[in-house]
């Protein structure tokens, strides 16, 4: 079985679709992608492209469109203002478009920039921040923009590297320091690399030891720098979830936490709760095929990982989000089917898994974020009729019921 980097069904800058495993242009140094089927082997009517709703659903709002099948769309990432606005990045060709909703109503898709693997926050004020990777004279970059008033920044190249740089994650620190990662070739290999903006400009350099791709990353009440990868001991070793620590003087020796010899175990997603405990999950291999698990815990002390989907079909791309009222959610895709789960961020049971939409056509590229009601929010991207890609949002009220208790008043007689 090969190991895909992220499961899109296109190469980064030819955006050719071939069957099969395919090289992208990380190939050589991240892994392969999973392909799904040509346009010309799916049906065009007789089948449910978004979801079907049933007693079992009612966790989850039905999907909407927002990228209004303008054109083939992929790669989305969602993000949450204070005032519950919505805002949706994804990539359409060799753009990047933008749209946002405002109470139901979701603005017309604006062009942002040319990129992709766009990744955003939003800070206090309503400003829009995205990270995305883009080539530009010969070689991939990571460059910035931001929102404020309907008006993108120009981007500004934030890595300014000679390697190639991808696959970004963007983090908004309590203290609005913004923070980016990114996997990069400069030394001849893959590393992770960090960045950090202060007054206006950003800084960046290598984690040390951090050998690798695909990371991720948050940032606790503490402003410490939580970093997640994907990474192999040996070229012949299987691929293990790696994390490291910085704690404002220095960065903790990377840890092992899938730590399964025979296994691959790649593409992982990192959050945290209130007391800036970390929590994982990712896809690995278990038999012929792959499941979602799950692990949390601190520098040098972690839980026994888990299998979390528990599925006959194939799982991949977790992803969580740790409410503001310390609430886990976990969505990933199960065979043609999303679903999520969630619990008490630190309880030891989970509740019954949901689901928030099918799709026989395929389902990929999964991303997650909560409001501050802890409503919690999903997008992905999934085929139409005909092969097109449109992204799609689905939301879910939040796991915590608000209940008032009146005061019991008794008169005499």
């Amino acid at each position: 079985m090969s190991l895909p980097e992220l499961r899109s069904s296109d190469p980064v800058g030819s955006k050719a679709a071939r069957r099969g495993l395919i090289p992208r242009f990380w190939g050589r140094v991240f892994g392969w992608f999973r392909q799904g089927p040509e346009p010309s082997e799916m049906p065009t009517s007789g089948i449910e492209v978004v979801s079907s709703r049933s007693a079992d659903d009612s966790a989850w709002s039905s999907a909407v469109n927002p990228s209004h099948g303008a054109a083939d769309s992929l790669s989305p990432a969602v993000g949450l203002a204070a005032d519950s606005t919505v805002h949706v990045l994804w990539e359409q060709g060799d753009e990047i478009y933008h749209s946002y909703r405002t109470g139901d109503i979701w603005s017309s898709p604006v062009r942002v920039a040319m990129g992709e693997r766009p990744t955003l926050v939003v800070d206090d004020t309503g400003t829009v921040h995205a990270l995305f990777a883009n080539e530009f004279g010969g070689n991939w970059e990571i460059y910035h923009v931001s929102w404020r008033y309907d008006v993108w920044s120009l981007p500004r190249n934030i890595s300014h590297t000679s390697g190639a740089s991808g696959t970004p994650r963007i983090a908004l620190a309590p203290d609005g320091i913004l923070y980016g990662v990114w996997a990069d070739t400069t030394p001849g290999y893959s590393v992770i690399y960090h960045a950090h903006q202060e007054n206006g400009y950003w800084v960046s350099g290598p984690i040390p030891s951090a050998r690798g791709s695909v990371p991720a990353l948050a940032v606790d009440a503490q402003d410490r720098l939580h970093v997640i990868w994907q990474d192999q001991d040996t070229p012949s070793s299987p691929f293990e979830i790696y994390y490291s620590r910085w704690d404002g003087y220095g960065w903790s020796l990377p840890e092992n936490i899938s730590a399964t010899a025979g296994a691959h175990s790649a593409i992982a997603d990192l959050a945290l709760d209130r007391q800036g405990i970390a929590y994982l999950v990712w896809e690995e291999e278990m038999g012929s095929g792959w499941q979602i698990r799950h692990s949390y815990g601190q520098v040098g002390y972690w839980s026994v990982p888990a299998n979390i989907s528990q599925s006959p079909d194939e799982c991949h791309l977790a992803r969580l989000v740790v409410t503001p009222q310390d609430y886990l959610h976990v969505v990933w895709t199960d065979g043609t089917t999303l679903r999520s789960c969630r619990k008490g961020a630190q309880a030891s049971d989970w509740f019954p898994t949901e689901r928030i939409a099918s799709n026989p056509l395929g389902l990929q590229d999964v991303a997650l974020a909560a409001a501050p009601d802890g409503r919690v929010h999903a997008v992905w991207a999934g085929r139409v009729a005909g092969g097109q890609r449109d992204i799609f949002h689905s939301e879910r009220a939040s796991a915590l019921k608000h209940s008032l208790i009146f005061p019991l008043i008794m008169k005499d007689g």
